[in-house]
């Protein structure tokens, strides 16, 4: 779990809990996940708390310094592998625990398209460019990478929030004129998550190809 940034998985746990920061900020966190970023504002999170608007100010800011935290706390979801020397492997499986908390929290996504997950663990992504690095991946081709996954974790999250929500196309009396698209829609034989895996590994390959890529030293 990223170091420093508290669990999201029980976004209800704070009810019965003293007056805090962090109980205010998973109250705003069960706010979101119940009814949508915008339904989010002091007045509706005071309501969820049956406490005074003013008094949030005593542990919060603003809504800017509350939509920080929940993104904070979100990604406080996403687990760190351990270190088994496998470079492939371990981004794998950070990816996959980076789409799994956005997964689990998709009303939050939204805060994450300007940048914010990296000003909020630098640490981990200074990690993760140590492991990439000590994977083979050319140190110029890094940061890209890291975007790359980023990216493919972020849009399987919304594309997992858009099926739950039933929002595949419906071509209706139009399904010949979109024919090679249903085709190749109907032709689908993974998973969700096959296909995400699908995508991590490709993109690992384009940068490292297997045979090319070196995996880490014991202690390095």
């Amino acid at each position: 779990m990223t170091a420093g940034n508290p669990s999201a998985e029980d976004t209800t746990a704070w009810a019965a809990e003293p007056m805090s920061r962090d109980k205010v900020v998973r109250a705003a966190l069960s706010v979101i996940d119940r009814d949508g970023l915008g339904a989010l504002n002091m007045r509706r999170l005071a309501t969820e708390l049956d406490v005074t608007g003013g008094l949030l100010y005593h542990y919060v800011d603003n809504k800017a310094d509350i939509l920080q935290s929940v993104a904070a706390l979100v990604l406080g979801e996403v687990k760190v592998p351990q270190d088994n020397g496998s470079w492939r492997q371990w981004a794998i499986e950070l990816t996959t625990s980076f789409r799994e908390a956005f997964v689990r929290h998709p009303n939050v996504l939204p805060l994450m398209m300007d940048g914010l997950p990296r000003r909020l663990s630098t640490r981990l992504y200074s990690r993760t460019a140590q492991v990439l690095i000590d994977g083979g991946v050319p140190r110029e081709r890094v940061s890209t990478l890291m975007e790359g996954l980023e990216a493919i974790a972020i849009g399987h999250a919304v594309y997992s929030s858009a099926a739950l929500r039933g929002s595949a196309p419906d071509f209706g009396e139009e399904q010949q004129k979109f024919s090679p698209l249903h085709d190749a829609l109907s032709a689908v034989d993974m998973t969700a998550d096959e296909r995400f895996h699908a995508c991590i590994t490709a993109l690992l390959d384009g940068f490292v190809p297997p045979e090319r890529g070196s995996e880490r030293k014991e202690g390095t």
